[in-house]
């Protein structure tokens, strides 16, 4: 029954992380993450590096480290009603062992535009999660693999 319980968990952390930066829940989406989380957007070779905050930039990836660094992130990011998006996860797979989980997930990023809705990012995501003292699954590294744009 833990494993179940355990597996919504983590489906609702990856859910919360999309409705809490399209909205500009800046402290809840925070909360996603552990303190010294890392968080990195790793984007296919070709496609365009889109900073937002000030990342480090190590082997081509742009990585974020700790909640400074994340905090810059969502300071910076796009959200609803300025900017009408809708961040898409999908065909999620959890891993599991103890209080530890892989998760693999796909991803779109959807934006309203006056052209038309078009979907500007996609790819997949690379999480490890704990469970923290609290209980709460939260991210110790989330990798965003960017393949299209």
């Amino acid at each position: 029954m833990r494993s179940l319980l355990d597996q919504v968990a983590l489906a609702r952390l990856l859910h919360d992380y999309g409705h809490h930066i399209d909205y500009g829940a800046k402290a809840a989406w925070l909360a996603l993450f552990t303190d010294d989380a890392r968080y990195v957007l790793r984007y296919r070779p070709g496609l365009k590096l889109r900073r937002i905050g000030a990342p480090e930039q190590v082997d081509g990836d742009l990585v974020y480290r700790g909640m400074a660094a994340l905090s810059g992130f969502i300071a910076a990011h796009s959200h609803a009603p300025d900017r009408w998006h809708k961040h898409v996860v999908t065909n999620w797979r959890i891993d599991l062992n103890g209080d530890r989980a892989g998760v693999t997930s796909y991803f779109f990023r959807i934006d309203a535009a006056e052209a038309g809705t078009r979907i500007v990012a996609g790819g997949r995501y690379l999480d490890r999660a704990i469970r923290c003292p609290d209980e709460q699954w939260r991210f110790a590294e989330r990798i965003a693999e960017i393949e299209m744009q």
